[in-house]
């Protein structure tokens, strides 16, 4: 019994595989799952399969919902936060959404060059980096972590530290 379940998972997979080289991946399980609702559960009979043209052009034709396939950002996320004033030496602005912040310091971090050659997740602080995690090196997600003391709400409270 468990021999011809995994031989028919496999199968499965192969049709997938196989469908799937003329679109994407959905549409390849899509037909899959087809296929497999026709197929008999017997492992001994013969299987023939054969999706039907009709078939792949419905569901390739299919109308999408719409607003599918587009991420929507996370409004509190992108608040911005006031930035503490050597940050915001570094960043040149003060006030920005954290994403924007850590943007801009990776900016920084590539342009001279901070990033350590032999291990990548570390940084070389130079003085301006210095004056905000004082530190001279830095692991890219210590640096992250020590960010949050740098930023405050607009409205005057400080960003909870996770």
């Amino acid at each position: 019994m468990w021999i011809a379940a995994a031989t028919t998972a496999v199968f499965h997979q192969d049709v997938v595989e196989s469908v799937c080289g003329f679109a994407n991946l959905q549409l390849g399980f899509t037909i899959a799952l087809h296929i497999k609702q026709n197929v008999t559960s017997d492992p001994l009979q013969p299987r023939l399969f054969s999706t039907s043209l009709a078939f792949r052009e419905q569901v390739v034709s299919a109308p999408a919902e719409p607003g599918e396939g587009k991420r929507k950002g996370n409004a509190a996320f992108m608040k911005p936060k006031k930035l503490s004033e050597p940050l915001a030496d570094l960043v040149g602005e003060t006030e920005l959404p954290r994403p924007h912040v850590v943007k801009k310091i990776w900016e920084h971090i590539k342009a001279n060059g901070l990033q350590d050659e032999s291990d990548k997740r570390y940084i070389e602080c130079d003085a301006a980096m210095q004056n905000i995690f004082n530190v001279e090196r830095v692991h890219m997600f210590t640096m992250n972590k020590l960010l949050s003391q740098h930023l405050s709400s607009v409205d005057g409270g400080e960003e909870k530290s996770s």
